[in-house]
């Protein structure tokens, strides 16, 4: 049987195809291509968050890079429009639809509504903050606890990030894990 395969195996796996060969080509050249101007983005995006005070400030939670603190900065644009992480929360797009009438008042699943780039840095930001920070990974590991989701429970986690950036940006702080337990 083995002997069959490898026979059946010569004849149909790594023919030379020249179409073949121009395409892939190709793909590798763009794929240069590409790595070398996210080298240059990425060194461009240094040099702004440098200039910035607030990158520092968000930079200080681990899991927050350069690239994912842009992003909080240049959607969230200033942080003093907002009285509250509420309010922020809302700009992410994380709060919960409300249902509202004169006979009931309830909440249903996130609106989704806002920056879709924000939503995914802050997703990006929780994979790696509630790896690093116990803080964090304390509250996904309760949550899972209760029975949620891998999704909610990073929503929440998410959440939760939003509130504790929405502090340090408002207040001037840097992280430190340790004041937060």
């Amino acid at each position: 049987m083995a002997h069959h395969l490898k026979t059946l195996a010569m004849h149909f796996i790594g023919l030379f195809s020249p179409d073949n060969e121009l395409e892939l080509i190709q793909i590798l050249t763009m794929m240069r291509l590409y790595d070398k101007q996210i080298i240059v983005i990425d060194q461009e995006v240094s040099q702004l968050m440098a200039v910035l005070n607030e990158a520092t400030i968000i930079t200080s939670v681990t899991g927050i890079s350069n690239r994912l603190g842009s992003i909080i900065l240049a959607e969230g644009n200033n942080i003093n429009n907002f009285h509250s992480p509420d309010q922020l929360l809302a700009l992410t797009g994380l709060d919960p639809s409300v249902y509202q009438s004169e006979q009931m008042n309830a909440t249903g699943k996130m609106v989704k509504r806002r920056s879709t780039a924000w939503r995914w840095m802050l997703f990006q930001a929780t994979e790696y903050a509630s790896c690093w920070l116990s803080t964090l990974r304390q509250y996904r590991q309760k949550k899972l606890d209760e029975g949620k989701n891998y999704y909610a429970v990073m929503t929440h986690v998410a959440k939760k990030l939003v509130r504790i950036i929405y502090y340090l940006l408002k207040h001037h702080h840097y992280y430190d894990e340790f004041k937060l337990l």
